[in-house]
């Protein structure tokens, strides 16, 4: 059976027509999923614990309907193409979706802060204060010494007491409420600041940083 779908997977991938080799994606899905079943153990859909980005090799069409939406941050594969099937079904489902990033990118994404720009096709890891602030449209200014930090939601560097005024306190109000809403509790106002501490879990920082993404996206 597996051979019999890597073999017509084999043939359809090797058209010339990239809508039709990239069937080739679908008939591996589907035997995937029906020697699961003969072997007595039909597939179970991936669990997650907080809301992130789905890094791999391809998207199956399978793994996008077994997955709870809410916990889909986006997609990023090494390879693929946006005529996959799996890729149609992220933009009917309105999910951020980047594709060919290439191998490299599994080696060094996995368990990282990332920011996908699906608009240019492009995943950013471990991104600094200038790309967070440029992803959240230039309304967000991040000042940082350490493991202190403070989040302004303005568009200006934020050096003194004039600049720190001109921060939308409104925006940062419904910030801190969505945070709150998802267990995250941040400093209540954004002239106050925050810290990383012993007491914080790799666990505790990665859902931080999953909620905050989360907000963000929207």
């Amino acid at each position: 059976m597996e051979w019999v779908g890597r073999h017509y997977a084999a043939t359809l991938e090797n058209l010339d027509d990239e809508y039709m080799s990239q069937r080739s994606v679908d008939v591996l899905d589907v035997c995937r999923r029906v020697v699961n079943i003969l072997d007595g153990e039909p597939r179970k859909a991936p669990e997650l614990e907080v809301p992130c980005i789905l890094v791999g090799e391809r998207i199956f069409p399978s793994d996008i309907i077994s997955i709870d939406r809410a916990k889909i941050l986006g997609f990023a594969t090494s390879g693929g193409s946006i005529q996959s099937h799996a890729a149609i079904m992220a933009r009917t489902m309105d999910i951020p979706a980047v594709v060919q990033l290439g191998s490299e990118m599994l080696a060094y994404s996995e368990g990282q802060a990332a920011i996908l720009d699906a608009y240019n096709g492009d995943m950013i890891v471990k991104p600094d204060a200038d790309a967070v602030r440029h992803a959240a449209g230039n309304r967000v200014h991040v000042n940082q010494i350490g493991s202190l930090m403070s989040i302004f939601f303005t568009g200006e560097d934020v050096t003194d007491y004039d600049s720190a005024t001109t921060a939308d306190t409104k925006a940062y109000a419904d910030y801190f409420g969505f945070m709150l809403d998802h267990g995250i509790y941040v400093a209540p106002s954004q002239f106050e600041s925050m810290f990383v501490s012993d007491a914080h879990t790799d666990a505790d920082i990665q859902k931080t940083i999953h909620v905050m993404q989360e907000y963000f996206a929207e």
